[in-house]
């Protein structure tokens, strides 16, 4: 995210910070620009470093505040996507590792039901509730098709790059507020005996 934010410094210290380009850019209009040489000498140097800092700790602030509604609203999103991409998981496990159905038969009219057949040993994958690890456990039942099994391999694969890249996103660092430039405003009685109409 960026914002450009100008902040008005008068001699006194006093401070207004613009959010938006509209605020602030006719104040840089070139029908009020006046002749630059000398200004910087007479007007500002002496008074420029203060005023920077406290420019400078307005813009901070102001940003911050709009940055903060940026990050929630990023957060909200990110995490809305994290949770999209954890229900995809388990639709694809639930596809690829299908759960297993029941061992009981029900015998048919003509079989013998006092004895029942002895239920195959569960595969491992099974007991595994998770989605990554039925996957994992999956990938590695040799019992399976090794297209089966590369498909949950890539699977897995597919879902750790996806939430990396979604955490990563997640972790946004401290706003930097880099200078731009400056404008300086003469007012309009000074700026008449600087042979402009005002700045």
């Amino acid at each position: 995210m960026e914002r450009v934010i100008a902040v008005r410094v008068t001699a006194s210290g006093k401070s207004q910070v613009y959010l938006s380009p509209d605020e602030w850019s006719i104040l840089a209009d070139q029908k009020n620009a006046i002749r630059t040489q000398d200004v910087w000498k007479r007007h500002f140097a002496n008074t420029f470093e203060k005023l920077e800092g406290n420019a400078q700790q307005q813009a901070e602030r102001a940003f911050q505040k709009v940055a903060d509604a940026f990050y929630r609203q990023r957060q909200a999103e990110l995490e809305s996507e994290q949770q999209r991409q954890r229900y995809w998981l388990k639709q694809r496990a639930d596809e690829i590792a299908v759960l297993e159905k029941s061992q009981t038969e029900t015998p048919t009219l003509f079989e013998d039901n006092a004895a029942p057949a002895s239920a195959p040993p569960r595969p491992e994958r099974w007991s595994k509730t998770v989605p990554q690890e039925r996957l994992a456990a999956f990938a590695l039942d040799r019992t399976q098709s090794p297209a089966k099994r590369g498909e949950a391999e890539g699977v897995m694969q597919l879902y750790k790059k996806r939430m990396a890249e979604l955490t990563a996103r997640l972790a946004l660092e401290k706003p930097a507020i880099l200078p731009l430039g400056l404008l300086m405003l003469v007012p309009e009685k000074l700026a008449e005996k600087e042979g402009g109409h005002g700045a």
